[in-house]
């Protein structure tokens, strides 16, 4: 600030509101695999379980609540909240299945 004659007259004030690591998952963990399975059920594919580099609130639930957390959805990541931001319709429908057969296999436990 002090190289700026307007910030060093107004220096900004700085508040952390929230704060927190990133969140890993074991690939083998029953609810990672239990979805895995339910998206190769609906999407007729196998599916990996992978890391992402996006920042989300995923790591509250898994850090905080201690509740075992993925973090998943329809379209590409490379035009997630983008301008004019899309997802193929069929990737939509194909989603809503996934979570519906998850939400089937894990609480029929």
């Amino acid at each position: 600030c002090e190289g700026d004659e307007w910030l060093r007259n107004h220096k900004p004030r700085i508040s952390i509101y929230q704060s927190g690591g990133p969140f890993e998952m074991n690939a083998d963990h029953p609810f990672v695999t239990t979805f895995q399975n339910a998206i190769q059920h609906i999407i007729g594919e196998e599916q990996t379980a992978k890391g992402t580099t996006s920042g989300c609130d995923s790591r509250i639930w898994k850090n905080i609540a201690k509740c075992p957390t993925i973090q998943y959805g329809p379209g590409n990541m490379a035009q997630c909240h983008t301008i004019n931001e899309y997802m193929p319709l069929d990737q939509y429908k194909k989603a809503i299945l996934s979570y519906a057969a998850l939400i089937l296999e894990w609480c029929g436990r």
